[in-house]
């Protein structure tokens, strides 16, 4: 599958997060539609992510990305309904404590289910990956506790990680190429 459709959803939603939190910067809408803005992006860049992960094979692990892609699929729409429906504050707190359970079940899911998966997809899927999970650790956590100065170091230890998991599968890719590359059989 091309990641053209996922990538789009991805910039699509993340762009839409920027200009909410920008229109709030502006003074355009308020701090509690802000909040409601980002809430409902989240849920919105959840859903679209969990349809595409099984799609995007990030892992090559079928029934892992099946049941990660179902569990972000449902968060995302309880994401939604409760930053549609409930006052912003429950809807912060609820929507972490979700956030925080399904990201502990993926995990759970990923060591039982899809033991031995490895970051086996497009360099595109794998990074959509990492960002929507950043991006939803990161609301989590700042729902949960609210702007903290140790969010911001978030920032560079994700990079961090993202450098050394590209690197990693890189690194994997270029030895399974040398592996089956040409060899010097010259034997007469």
């Amino acid at each position: 599958m091309s990641n053209r459709r996922p990538l789009f959803i991805f910039i699509l939603f993340a762009a839409a997060a920027i200009a909410i939190a920008a229109a709030g910067k502006l003074g355009t809408i308020g701090p509690d539609s802000v909040k409601r803005g980002l809430g409902l992006a989240i849920g919105a860049l959840a859903i679209g992510i969990g349809n595409y992960l099984p799609k995007m094979r990030p892992f090559r692990a079928d029934r892992a990305e099946r049941i990660a892609g179902g569990i972000f699929l449902a968060v995302g729409v309880a994401y939604v309904a409760l930053f549609l429906f409930e006052p912003v504050d429950l809807a912060r707190r609820v929507a972490s404590i979700i956030g925080i359970g399904s990201l502990l079940v993926v995990t759970v899911v990923a060591v039982t289910v899809g033991r031995g998966a490895r970051f086996r997809g497009s360099h595109t899927s794998i990074a959509l990956t990492i960002a929507f999970l950043y991006i939803f650790v990161v609301a989590c956590i700042v729902y949960l506790f609210g702007r903290t100065p140790w969010v911001d170091w978030m920032f560079a230890v994700y990079w961090i990680a993202y450098s050394v998991l590209i690197s990693l599968t890189k690194s994997r890719r270029s030895d399974a190429c040398a592996l089956d590359g040409p060899r010097d059989d010259h034997t007469a």
